[in-house]
């Protein structure tokens, strides 16, 4: 009998984990050496063989680069993968998070407007049911900010799947996560979810009379709308953050 799989993360796993940590943050700045085999095996308890199979994962990454002689270095941000999933799990909750989500929105604004003119001439009677349920139930949630952002994530998903696209589902998939994070951002403002809930209906409507034009210029209004919000929050937590430095004394 196969024992079932631990879910724990094994020790490979883990190491990578802490280093990809280290060089998103900025601990292993960009051209940093990483610490030599033996010194990182003594850190975390690890085989050698552990520390070399990390190295490559990081490799793959884009994260560093092995030179013959030079030792391991940490590349540039601009040569990371920026879709692996790792990666961005770190770089949500680091220094460069509202230049993300910019890129975030402009890359939403490339996929998912192509994709809603996609839904509106594929689109079957079910799925515009669901999201037409789908619609009324988000009405009644816009006093629950955490419930309105999951249903909001999930709106937006049911759209990419109405596309029927594989290819291009797929290379949505690495940045759902942060596609959750960004919307919650936006629907804490007051007034937020009634707004895009205006949007909602504007695109479900264009989807239903199958004007993939109309869905199109929809779904942009509503990432323009985003766009706008996502300023919004980031000058209210700027306000804030220079309120606390300045109550405080404390630098910045």
């Amino acid at each position: 009998m196969v024992p079932p799989r631990s879910k724990t993360p094994s020790l490979h796993a883990r190491l990578v984990e802490e280093l990809t940590s280290r060089i998103v943050s900025g601990a292993l700045p960009c051209g940093a050496l990483l610490p030599p085999e033996p010194r990182l095996a003594e850190e975390f308890g690890v085989s050698r063989i552990v520390v070399r199979e990390s190295v490559k994962v990081l490799v793959e990454k884009g994260l560093v680069e092995v030179r013959q002689g030079r030792g391991t270095t940490v590349r540039p941000e601009s040569e990371w993968n920026p879709l692996d999933p790792l990666i961005l799990r770190f770089r949500q909750h680091g220094g460069g998070v509202s230049r993300l989500r910019a890129e975030l929105l402009e890359a939403r604004q490339v996929f998912e407007v192509q994709m809603v003119g996609m839904a509106a001439t594929r689109v079957s009677e079910e799925e515009l049911q669901q999201l037409s349920g789908h619609l009324r139930r988000m009405d009644t949630l816009m006093r629950d900010p955490d419930a309105f952002h999951a249903a909001d994530t999930e709106f937006h998903l049911m759209i990419m799947r109405a596309a029927q696209n594989r290819v291009l589902a797929k290379l949505i998939e690495p940045i759902r996560d942060l596609l959750r994070d960004a919307l919650h951002q936006t629907v804490t403002l007051p007034g937020a979810p009634q707004s895009a809930q205006v949007f909602h209906w504007r695109i479900y409507r264009a989807l239903e009379a199958r004007d993939p034009f109309a869905a199109q210029e929809a779904m942009r209004a509503h990432l323009d709308r985003a766009a706008e919000d996502l300023l919004a929050t980031q000058a209210n937590r700027n306000r804030t953050e220079a309120g606390g430095v300045l109550s405080t004394g404390r630098a910045p």
